[in-house]
């Protein structure tokens, strides 16, 4: 279980460093990225607090797929039935 518990901490704090990189790097430049792909019509309204979001939602939602898929693979039968 200590094993187990090591490369689970070790796996977060990767998964959070890329997450965290992704997190910054949407934040500046998601008015850049919006306006070489869908020109200037994207940058006007809430396009770019849209991505600036979504950046955030995917550092979320990785934390929460990893630690979940984890804990299912760990458990013994006993533990999945209840």
């Amino acid at each position: 279980m200590e094993e187990a518990s090591n490369v689970l901490r070790r796996l977060i704090r990767c998964l959070v460093a890329l997450g965290l990189l992704v997190l910054v790097m949407g934040q500046a430049y998601a008015k850049l990225v919006l306006l070489l792909y869908g020109g200037a019509t994207l940058l006007d309204g809430p396009g770019p607090t849209l991505l600036r979001t979504h950046c955030l939602s995917i550092l979320l939602l990785a934390v929460n797929g990893v630690t979940e898929c984890f804990a299912l693979a760990t458990m013994n039968t006993q533990q999945l039935d209840m």
